[in-house]
């Protein structure tokens, strides 16, 4: 075998195993969460991961990530996390930039109001 072709199972070896690590941490998060009677789908939970590495990768760029720190709070919510959506939708509302438009702005706070209202602390009903 030339060396080329080792080299290439070598790489993809590599890929492989890390294909493996992330899906069986996904699956045991998920096997996790069944037994702690929460009904969390894969896509959703996948969603999360993807959305706290993003977030991860990011927080400190410019800015301070808030894009990708209000994915990360639709992923807590989707996954039914509330109080971490309240947590990190109220850190979004803090970071966004001051020339951001109040259109913006304000569905921001209504997303956040949906958080809590779902999350059960009585902040605004949302209809």
């Amino acid at each position: 075998m030339s060396t080329f072709t080792l080299v290439i199972l070598a790489a993809a070896g590599v890929v492989a195993l890390v294909i493996c690590a992330v899906l069986f941490s996904l699956i045991g998060a998920w096997v996790k969460a069944l037994f702690n009677g929460a009904a969390v789908s894969m896509s959703k939970l996948v969603a999360l991961k993807l959305a706290s590495k993003a977030y991860e990768a990011n927080k400190d760029a410019q800015g301070g990530g808030w894009q990708y720190q209000m994915l990360l709070a639709k992923a807590y919510a989707a996954n039914k996390q509330y109080d971490k959506a309240v947590e990190t939708q109220e850190q979004v509302i803090g970071k966004l930039p001051a020339q951001i438009s109040a259109q913006v702005k304000e569905r921001e706070e209504k997303v956040l109001a949906d958080y809590k209202a779902k999350a059960g602390a009585g902040a605004a009903t949302v209809k």
